[in-house]
């Protein structure tokens, strides 16, 4: 294990009287020993090596042009190493053979430390074993979370540091919201000094200062807290040393245990093509409380200054706003990108009033958003996830200067432009149809047919129920109920259009379902 001057200078402080560290630039984790120092020396000075030796030895003249890190016991001369490519420090003690001894106990330390790392994962240990290691030998409190803010390991002193709050979904507990806010905007205007993967950001809007490695890149994070030991520049080194090893603990972890699976991770791997059993969606869903027949929709979130996702993602504190806002929504992160699923059922919401109850987070954030329609199968939220894309797409060429769109709005112009090659025809089709379908097939009612006759005949009322074969006053009957079960204006021919498209889509749909036949789409 290499380490630096940094850490070098802090753990002697510990027991000896030091001068500051010296330097016109900061080496890093550098050094993986310690060797005398000899002025005569002929042989180049090893750049992984730390020299120590008395003021009293040093040459008149500093003759190496070489790098060289250096511990000096006593005080050079004023300017003595002005000229030089160094690295250094005075211990203000006579005890040279005390302080060589100690600086080989340290490299001893930090080399046993690091055996013991890498033994914790060879062994196949738990990452939260690990993670003790790390936190018993560094003294520092700190946490570990994921992309979507869900606490994967705190350290015992870390645990009474902030009111966590709590996920409804994994039972985890998850980094509080207003922290979150104040962390992600401290690190957007403060994080310059990256060491690695870590920086330490000080400022007062934070209850603590504290190092991350919030790089925008890792599915894990670590958040250290300064407390009883003051941060240094040598404890962000150590904080980008371990961040390696920690990172690969809990991956590792994933991989072993397949079977542990969160449901927004299933959702994520679904939106990679990957298929669930229904019996598997129906175990899972059912833990939460869902059932696989809910009827949910699909948000997905951009955001407007990419800018904000370089470093950080900037999307994740959106993600617990979101799931705030509704009772039942799972929002996670996705290829820069926030994909939220509504149980409508449980939210107690319709999809058209998602744009509003939505509209202040977003502007608020320079987001914008696609919603698709609502659906009874959670195996198709991949479809719904396209369609909500298709949203944004067709919503920010005809209409820009919203924040949201819904599908349904723009759904006639998608087919004008694509036809059915991008979307199984069946999910174009209008969703008070489909409504009407179920309903329909619950209770032995003829909504549907009674709505496309009425479309077909150009909304003539007499006309449509001479063709149903049925009293006017019954079609009347009909309509009235199809206009209490679903949210349509059919004076805008736009709608009129939309619907008499959705009844040949359903007859597409049926001609497939009938002959075998499937008609060509993306």
């Amino acid at each position: 294990m290499y380490i630096s001057m940094s850490v070098l200078w802090e753990e002697l402080s510990k027991n000896f009287s030091l001068a500051p560290l010296c330097s016109g630039h900061l080496y890093g984790r550098n050094l993986s020993g310690a060797a005398l120092f000899t002025s005569g020396a002929s042989d180049l000075p090893d750049p992984h090596t730390v020299y120590i030796t008395e003021a009293r030895r040093l040459p008149a003249h500093w003759k190496s042009d070489s790098h060289v890190s250096l511990i000096v016991v006593g005080s050079p001369a004023e300017n003595y190493f002005d000229q030089a490519d160094i690295e250094y420090f005075c211990v203000n003690d006579k005890r040279f053979s005390a302080i060589f001894n100690y600086v080989l106990q340290i490299f001893q330390k930090y080399y046993s430390f690091d055996n013991s790392i890498k033994r914790h994962l060879l062994n196949g240990d738990s990452p939260e074993s690990l993670c003790d290691l790390i936190e018993d030998f560094l003294q520092v409190p700190f946490i570990v979370f994921d992309e979507s803010l869900r606490l994967q390991y705190i350290s015992p002193n870390a645990s009474g540091l902030l009111e966590w709050e709590n996920d409804m979904f994994s039972g985890r507990k998850v980094m509080p919201t207003e922290f979150v806010n104040q962390l992600s905007l401290v690190f957007t205007e403060k994080a310059r000094c990256f060491v690695g993967s870590a920086v330490l950001l000080q400022d007062d809007r934070l209850p603590y200062n504290l190092i991350t490695t919030m790089n925008g890149r890792d599915n894990y994070i670590i958040a250290a807290f300064e407390t009883a030991r003051k941060f240094t520049h040598g404890i962000v080194q150590l904080i980008d040393y371990i961040h390696e090893y920690i990172l690969l603990s809990f991956q590792n972890l994933e991989h072993d245990a397949p079977d542990s699976r969160s449901l927004p991770s299933i959702i994520l791997s679904m939106l990679e093509g990957v298929k669930f059993s229904t019996e598997d969606l129906k175990n899972l869903l059912s833990n939460i409380g869902w059932q696989i027949t809910d009827c949910c929709c699909c948000i997905v979130i951009y955001p407007l200054d990419d800018q904000k996702t370089e470093r950080y993602n900037y999307l994740n504190p959106f993600c617990l706003k979101l799931e705030n806002q509704f009772h039942d929504c799972i929002a996670i992160p996705y290829k820069g990108q926030i994909v939220a699923i509504v149980n409508l059922d449980k939210a107690g919401c319709s999809v058209y009033d998602i744009p509003h109850s939505i509209s202040f987070l977003i502007r608020d954030g320079l987001l914008k958003a696609g919603i698709s329609f609502k659906y009874w199968s959670f195996e198709t939220t991949p479809i719904y996830y396209q369609q909500a894309c298709y949203a944004y797409e067709m919503g920010q060429v005809y209409n820009p200067n919203i924040w949201c769109y819904i599908f349904e709005d723009y759904a006639l112009y998608h087919f004008i432009h694509y036809g059915s090659s991008r979307l199984p025809p069946r999910h174009l089709c209008h969703p008070a149809l489909v409504e009407l379908h179920g309903y329909d097939k619950a209770n032995g009612t003829d909504l549907l047919k009674t709505l496309e006759a009425y479309v077909q005949n150009n909304c003539n009322a007499a006309t449509a129920a001479g063709a149903l074969y049925i009293h006017r006053n019954t079609f009347y009957q009909r309509m009235s109920k199809i206009r209490e079960l679903v949210n349509l204006n059919l004076d805008d021919p736009n709608v009129r259009l939309y619907l008499l498209i959705s009844t040949e889509l359903i007859r597409m749909y049926y001609y497939e379902l009938e002959n075998g036949f499937h008609f060509p789409h993306e």
